[in-house]
Formats: C-alpha cells, sequence, structure tokens
C-alpha cells in the first residue's frame, strides 16, 4: 500500500505549465489538472496568435489538435516550452490519457 502512495506523491511533484488550445475537451483538461498540471484554459474563439504570444510570456506548453501549429515560421516552437500536438484517432479520452501520460512519464525520466 505505501508503494502506491509514495508512486502517487511522486507522479504529483512532475508538474508541466501546459495552455489548453480550445479544440482540447474539459475532461483532457481536468484529466492533467488531477495529475497535478497547471493547465490555463482558452475560451472559443481565442486568437492562435495571442495563445502562442500567451505560452511564450508564462512559458507554457501548448496543448492542441490543430497541425497549424506545426508552422515553425509562425509559431517556432524554440520560444515556447513546447507544443503538444495530439492527433490521435478516434480522439478517445482514454486514448489521449494514455498518450499524454507516457509522454508525461518520458519526459520525467
Amino acid at each position: 500500500m505505501r508503494e502506491k502512495n509514495y508512486q502517487a506523491i511522486e507522479l504529483f511533484q512532475f508538474k508541466m505549465k501546459i495552455i489548453a488550445d480550445e479544440n482540447i475537451k474539459l475532461k483532457l483538461v481536468n484529466f492533467l489538472i488531477q495529475r497535478g498540471h497547471d493547465v490555463g484554459i482558452i475560451t472559443k474563439g481565442f486568437n492562435d496568435n495571442k495563445l502562442f504570444t500567451l505560452a511564450c510570456k508564462e512559458k507554457r506548453l501548448i496543448l492542441t489538435h490543430d497541425k497549424h501549429f506545426l508552422n515553425t515560421s509562425l509559431f517556432p516552437p524554440i520560444k515556447t516550452a513546447g507544443i503538444i500536438l495530439l492527433r490521435i484517432h478516434p480522439p478517445e479520452l482514454s486514448k489521449l490519457e494514455n498518450a499524454l501520460d507516457k509522454l508525461f512519464n518520458h519526459l520525467k525520466e
């Protein structure tokens, strides 16, 4: 039992600052918050350039489904903490959660 508690505490110590694009479902945002991450939420209609500027200013990862964030001349990833483009089909919540858990566990190592 203690082992599980220790693992949970260790998991929550690895926190990422993330900004979720408007196309990220609230359930996925809540999942990340439950994992201890600091997640900012963008509302519908928020301009992508403003999102990028905000992410740079606050040193946050951008979490999005939008491929146009791969345009490095418009959105140079070196200016941000990073860009996570979710391209999982079908975009089922459990698949997205598993992918992000794997990514963050890999980064933690």
